[in-house]
């Protein structure tokens, strides 16, 4: 990012929620099962059914970033959204980048939210 021009750090930042099928999976350099429901501050040992996937994009540069995803167990909720997607947005402030708006579908979670 330090060797973007200034007007390539406005950004728009993504999120969309896709089901996924169940299944896990032992990640052997991190000695941990991944598939198992996680959010911004807590993980339960319930198998993930989505997957919500937040990526950024460039405004008037043409460039996209995929940042961070969640495998949870049930749609993510209005607070465990509220969360993570200010929590992002203050990540990305602190690399400089100015997210300029978010774009989700209009899942009735994201309507909560």
């Amino acid at each position: 990012m330090s060797s973007f021009h200034p007007d390539a750090l406005d950004c728009f930042l993504c999120a969309d929620e896709m089901s996924i099928k169940q299944h896990l999976f032992y990640n052997v350099s991190k000695d941990e099962i991944i598939g198992f429901n996680q959010s911004n501050s807590f993980r339960t040992y319930e198998p993930a059914k989505f997957a919500l996937v937040l990526m950024i994009r460039g405004i008037k540069y043409n460039w996209k970033q995929p940042i961070a995803y969640y495998l949870v167990s049930n749609s993510c909720s209005g607070p465990d959204l509220n969360a993570i997607i200010f929590s992002t947005i203050r990540r990305l402030r602190n690399i400089k980048l100015n997210v300029k708006c978010l774009i989700t579908d209009q899942g009735s979670n994201f309507i909560r939210f």
